[in-house]
């Protein structure tokens, strides 16, 4: 479950069952008077509408796992339906859809409408990237952090869905190339580079289920198999997370 940070009075939910979305509001019933003197309302929890529903085209739900709500009420989700019982096996494993001006919603122009956005420019709709994620969250900057489960990581993406950083996993060089050519176009000349070969290193999480982050930039990821809580925060320096 997810709900915008502004007070506002409902809440949105992942309904895996039923492949949707939904809005649920929240209504005053009863006005109380706690034994501490204190009075308080108590509220009961209605059911709105869909914010989006079953299917595998963009804004659409297949096994819906983590929700977020940035402060603009734009919603973000992550799913790990396969599109094999809707007939479309390259479904988008994350959605972001955003409220028009009545009310509904629509899909984000940004990511899914326009083609400048195509699933092999911008990294965060590329269907090859993710391996079963189960949470997404979402920081006041619309930077946009994804629990990529069993890769054991967490990928952060900046607002507009291009890859910035992980978190939980670390990478050194592990050995470099150096190579020859030769200039063709004029006097023989020897142009010597390297190239510097990287690995990841994973070990920091061994399969993160969840993840939040505050107004801060730190994040809050719970790996379950290790029964912890992990908290990151990017460095002063470099744009790392530690």
């Amino acid at each position: 479950i997810s709900s915008p940070d502004d007070g506002s009075n409902f809440l949105y939910a992942t309904d895996a069952f039923h492949n949707r979305i939904l809005r649920i509001d929240f209504f005053r019933t009863h006005y109380l008077k706690l034994s501490t003197g204190e009075e308080i309302w108590a509220y009961e929890g209605r059911y709105s509408h869909n914010a989006c529903d079953r299917g595998s085209g963009l804004g659409a739900v297949d096994n819906p796992l983590g929700i977020d709500v940035d402060d603009d009420g734009n919603i973000y989700y992550c799913q790990s339906g396969d599109g094999t019982a809707l007939g479309d096996p390259s479904i988008r494993d994350i959605h972001k859809i955003v409220p028009d001006v009545t009310g509904a919603f629509s899909f984000d122009d940004k990511w899914d409408e326009k083609d400048e956005f195509d699933e092999f420019i911008h990294d965060i709709v590329d269907p090859t990237r993710f391996f079963h994620p189960e949470d997404i969250a979402v920081d006041k900057n619309q930077t946009v952090y994804v629990a990529n489960t069993n890769a054991k990581e967490i990928q952060v993406f900046n607002s507009q869905g291009d890859f910035f950083r992980k978190a939980g996993v670390e990478s050194a060089t592990i050995d470099s190339l150096t190579w020859e050519s030769w200039d063709v176009q004029g006097p023989d000349t020897l142009l010597i580079d390297t190239l510097l070969y990287k690995v990841e290193i994973k070990g920091a999480l061994e399969k993160p289920r969840a993840v939040t982050v505050d107004r801060d930039g730190v994040i809050y990821i719970c790996d379950t198999p290790s029964s912890s809580i992990l908290r990151y925060q990017r460095s002063d320096q470099l744009d790392e997370f530690k």
